[in-house]
């Protein structure tokens, strides 16, 4: 049906979801409950499997320097990108390259949820969409607001079914609106005084 679209309208938001997975590990820095240097073994010791990852660290992956391939063989579940992960091939030193990872920011998701012990939309929610009473960005549309969803159309104008992103979620899987977006916005340029809120 044809509905017109407003500042409440929920649409994916892709990529945009690094920026909130970072903005968690930037604001558990500074709670002093989580280290952007240690090795990410340090919080997934499921990775020691593969020696590579004692290599790397929080901000090799938030600054897509990890050398983590952007397609694994499988992201469908925490346990999948884990075993993809541990089956990757690397070079003894492999430069600090910039080389563009879904998987790499997810797995800053994953040390997160071990952190807080909390999945990512409880931690984002509790951590800052609470805080910027932003009300619209979820991983899963509650049903309630299941009305507000831009749907995805092809080209036989035949719905299709939503996008799941799996272990990949804090890489590109939240869904927002322009209204929460312009609170958040608001937050990263500084405009709102929201931001000592955020981390307190």
């Amino acid at each position: 049906k044809h509905t017109k679209v407003t500042e409440k309208t929920i649409f994916g938001i892709a990529s945009l979801t690094k920026t909130f997975t970072a903005n968690l590990a930037a604001i558990a820095a500074a709670q002093n409950i989580y280290d952007l240097n240690k090795p990410i073994t340090n919080y997934i010791p499921q990775l020691y499997k593969n020696p590579y990852y004692d290599k790397v660290n929080s901000v090799d992956l938030l600054t897509h320097v990890s050398n983590i391939p952007f397609k694994l063989l499988s992201t469908d579940t925490k346990s999948d990108l884990i075993n993809s992960l541990n089956s990757v091939k690397y070079s003894s030193n492999p430069e600090k390259i910039y080389k563009y990872s879904n998987p790499g920011i997810s797995l800053v998701g994953m040390t997160l949820e071990v952190v807080y012990k909390q999945d990512y939309q409880t931690i984002l929610k509790k951590q800052l969409l609470d805080k910027l009473d932003m009300h619209y960005t979820f991983v899963d549309v509650p049903e309630k607001y299941r009305y507000l969803m831009s749907m995805e159309f092809n080209n036989d104008n035949k719905q299709l079914p939503l996008t799941k992103f799996g272990a990949l979620t804090p890489g590109g899987g939240l869904r927002s609106n322009t209204e929460d977006l312009a609170k958040y916005v608001k937050y990263q340029m500084h405009l709102d005084g929201n931001n000592d809120a955020v981390l307190n």
